[in-house]
């Protein structure tokens, strides 16, 4: 029903213009002038004015059709579509020749979703009116609506029989072949149409058609035949190129491309899109074997189609992928210069500096972001995002907050996220009351947040109080992932904290075996529990792997005297062997 409805929204706003001359003169002039102002007030959405002075009108003479007529249009206008269909129909009824009465009323029945009368009524104009070039399309797509494809090739056959055979019916027949269920005979229709018509389009759909069938000699043909009516046809050319890709013809693949790439009257979204498809990390060995004629490719693109974001972006992507992540996020931030209001530039130059964990450069951009889209819900989250990373915690909170009031009422998932964050954020700031209070809120909603039920857990082994609690969300988080060091390391340190070191023992040797030995954290508890078991070497051990990966860590994020507490116990243990 999508086109139909365009032609309504087109037309129902200056029906007045098309059919008030005619049927205007059949009345007095009297009438006639006050046609003429109800159809001037309709005309100026006084519908109120235009109603009152055409129900005059009708009373008066009920046989003025084109007072009916404008009678109707205004209770569509105000959405009395039962008024409206009663007034056009008496419309049609005294004037049943007049194409524009019985038009609108099939208008309305589409409107009203009334398909049979609808297509009932295109039927009858089409035959009282076969020259009307644009009933035949609007019916076909009825037709189409109700699954009445013979019907829709019935009536395309009559368009080609009224108005000749062209390159648009060939593709609509082959659509509704297709939709039909019957491809092959669609395909067989264009080779025919193809045989006898010189066609840029169809020559390159029938090459597609070959390709796919691994015919790569009369695909070849076919979008040659392309580039002889249309020499830059641009689905030809990338045809070509796939070909000599596919026989590792690579000069000739890059020729072709090339002549896509540098062709200046291509738009900038096909070209965007091949480069991003073609040149993607999902064919590593492809980018490293050919990274000079890429690096060319994208060079031109940039030059042909300068200062467009999408070559940009895929420009960008593309270094970044070939871990060239300075040139990548200069052409990123180039980007967001020349196209300060694009959401898109902006969000994607956000997600390389973050993904490059340029923290610093990530903190100040999210605030020139966040500055040009401040309604906007991710550039919100973002900034909280660098806030919290950049341990401005007041600011987090404040973007959290913010972002939390943004959300739909009943966006469940947003609201868990947000105060999941907060809760975070509470605990890091120093606040434990306030966190708790936000992961007790996302707790009610979804009682099963593992990453939740997890930080609570920790933050409430390190005050050492309601450690039965945090056992019962630890244990939770474990049997729904058994494999996970995090929750492994939560719920054992939780465990000895309770008296239960050798269950928390086993939990840790498991831990190992799973990435455990990756954390300095965990390497420091699982050697804090072997200690209190009296295993003593053995958690020497395990806290020598702990201090050399501790530091390997930024300086913030390393464990706070780590190393002279293991020199403690060391002295403590020596000292009670003599």
């Amino acid at each position: 029903m999508g086109k139909i409805l365009s032609i309504i929204i087109a037309t129902v706003f200056f029906l007045g213009a098309m059919a008030g001359s005619a049927e205007a003169q059949r009345v007095s002039g009297t009438d006639e002038a006050l046609l003429v102002d109800a159809v001037m007030k309709f005309n100026a959405s006084d519908f109120g004015g235009a109603h009152k002075i055409l129900s005059g009108l009708v009373e008066r003479d009920p046989d003025n059709d084109a007072a009916h007529y404008y009678m109707a249009l205004v209770r569509f206008a105000l959405g009395n579509y039962q008024g409206a269909e009663s007034a056009l129909k008496k419309a049609v009824e005294i004037d049943r020749d007049n194409f524009w009465y019985r038009y609108r009323l099939a208008v309305l029945y589409a409107v009203t979703d009334r398909p049979e009368l609808t297509i009932s009524m295109y039927e009858q104009l089409l035959e009282d009116f076969p020259k009307k070039n644009e009933l035949y399309y609007t019916l076909i797509d009825l037709y189409i609506n109700q699954n009445e494809y013979d019907k829709a090739i019935s009536t395309l056959s009559q368009i080609e029989t009224v108005f000749g055979q062209t390159d648009m019916t060939a593709f609509a027949r082959f659509d509704l072949l297709r939709m039909s269920g019957k491809e092959r005979e669609g395909y067989d229709y264009l080779k025919k149409y193809n045989s006898g018509h010189a066609s840029s389009r169809i020559s390159s759909v029938l090459g597609d058609y070959y390709l796919n069938r691994y015919d790569k000699d009369s695909a070849m043909i076919m979008y040659n035949e392309a580039l002889s009516v249309e020499p830059d046809y641009a689905p030809a050319l990338l045809g070509i190129a796939s070909i000599h890709r596919m026989n590792s013809e690579y000069d000739a693949y890059f020729s072709y491309v090339d002549r896509f790439i540098s062709d200046p009257y291509i738009a900038s979204e096909p070209k965007s899109r091949y480069l991003s498809d073609a040149f993607s990390p999902n064919d590593p060995y492809f980018l490293e074997a050919f990274r000079p004629q890429i690096d060319s490719l994208m060079d031109n693109a940039m030059t042909v189609n300068q200062g467009d974001s999408l070559i940009n972006m895929s420009a960008a992507f593309y270094y970044y992928f070939t871990r060239r992540v300075d040139k990548a996020l200069d052409i990123f931030k180039k980007n967001v210069r020349s196209s300060v209001g694009s959401k898109a530039a902006w969000s994607n130059y956000l997600m390389a500096l973050f993904s490059a964990q340029r923290w610093q450069e990530y903190y100040f951009a999210t605030g020139d972001a966040l500055s040009r889209f401040s309604t906007e819900p991710y550039f919100v989250e973002q900034r909280g995002v660098a806030c919290a990373m950049y341990e401005d915690y007041d600011e987090a909170i404040r973007q959290f907050r913010n972002l939390l009031s943004m959300s739909a009422p009943g966006d469940s998932a947003a609201v868990v996220n947000c105060y999941s964050m907060l809760g975070d954020l509470y605990h890091q700031k120093g606040e434990p009351k306030e966190g708790n209070k936000c992961y007790d809120k996302v707790l009610r909603l979804d009682p099963d947040n593992l990453p939740v039920l997890n930080n609570y857990a920790y933050y409430l082994s390190m005050t050492g109080k309601s450690l039965k609690k945090a056992a019962g969300m630890g244990k939770k988080c474990v049997d729904a992932e058994p494999d996970n060091p995090t929750y492994i390391d939560t719920y054992a340190w939780i465990l000895h904290l309770l008296g239960r070191s050798y269950e928390a023992k086993d939990l840790f040797r498991h831990a190992m075996l799973y990435g455990g030995r990756e954390s300095a954290v965990i390497l420091d508890h699982y050697a804090e529990v072997l200690y209190s078991l009296g295993d003593k070497d053995l958690a020497f051990l395990y806290w020598g792997q702990a201090i050399d990966r501790d530091r390997l860590s930024d300086e913030k994020d390393r464990i706070p005297g780590l190393e002279e507490k293991v020199r403690g116990y060391k002295s403590a243990d020596k000292a009670g062997k003599k």
